[in-house]
């Protein structure tokens, strides 16, 4: 065994993955579980269901992995919050370094070992590291996070997504918990904006790809192809984006393209897509909450 194979089963033996749930396909969680559950010592489900009969279902579940553990909430908390309690259960039995995932996604045979090694070359190399991410692919439409088509190595970026994102202990603590506040979207983001700030960079492998939901896909609408989420999450989505345009550590590009998406986006997702009185519904409420500071949770 090499220097860096002894130190990479080093790194695997103190990584602790951290799935956050939310009223899942309980089949298809236990498919997704096994593709990572015997690449970890220790898996922590965070279960944010608001439903009792599927909570239970996951506790049953559970009990089929050794190595897994059940942190339930009863309600849901979101994911920031989620997250931050699952990893702080994680460190205090000993994990250093975490993965995150989330209900949909599953990771190939090799993932962590691969994501591991992705880390250290970094480290060795001399950088500070944040995090390392996989390219994202959506598993509707085979559509590629931060555009990329091939692979092209290590590749640094402002931001990625937070399933099958690689950090340590000592980056969590030098940038701080997730933000409650914003409960789902841009939560990700918002980390990866702050730990740039504090000098640690965030890397993508592009070698690494993994299947993600994104959204509910791309739909072709007035001659553009358009993300479309579920209703709920065009109000966590303007809410939040509004409130990141007030942030001094989002870079400030990034600000008034968003401001750009929004506005242009703005007619399509209200009048010219499925649903649309939900979605308008949910916009109008995303505006006047920010108006009035609502943070957190929508209530209705």
């Amino acid at each position: 065994m090499t220097v860096l194979d002894a130190t990479i089963k080093g790194l695997t033996a103190k990584t602790a993955l951290i799935v956050t749930v939310y009223n899942p396909d309980v089949n298809e969680l236990e498919r997704n579980l096994r593709s990572y559950i015997n690449q970890v010592h220790h898996v922590i489900v965070c279960d944010n269901s608001d439903s009792a009969g599927i909570s239970l279902d996951i506790q049953s579940l559970l009990g089929s992995f050794p190595n897994a553990q059940l942190l339930c909430f009863n309600e849901n908390l979101g994911i920031a919050e989620a997250q931050n309690r699952g990893i702080r259960l994680a460190a205090s039995q000993g994990a250093t370094y975490f993965i995150e995932m989330d209900q949909d996604s599953s990771l190939p045979g090799d993932y962590v070992e691969r994501i591991i090694r992705s880390y250290q070359y970094l480290i060795e190399a001399g950088h500070s590291v944040g995090g390392v991410g996989p390219v994202a692919v959506s598993a509707k439409d085979g559509a590629y996070y931060h555009g990329v088509k091939e692979p092209q190595g290590l590749m640094k970026v402002e931001k990625t997504l937070s399933s099958g994102f690689f950090f340590s202990l000592e980056a969590f603590k030098a940038v701080g918990d997730k933000d409650s506040d914003l409960f789902i979207d841009y939560v990700d983001w918002d980390w990866c904006w702050r730990s740039n700030v504090k000098g640690l960079g965030i890397f993508v492998d592009t070698e690494l790809a993994m299947q993600h939901m994104l959204g509910e896909g791309h739909r072709k609408i007035l001659f553009f192809s358009v993300g479309m989420p579920a209703p709920i999450r065009h109000y966590y989505q303007y809410r939040n984006g509004l409130y990141m345009l007030t942030r001094r550590h989002v870079p400030l590009r990034w600000k008034f393209e968003r401001a750009v998406i929004l506005m242009l986006k703005l007619p399509v997702y209200m009048f010219f897509s499925e649903r649309g009185k939900a979605r308008r519904a949910y916009i109008v409420k995303a505006f006047r909450d920010v108006m009035s500071g609502k943070k957190g949770r929508l209530v209705d």
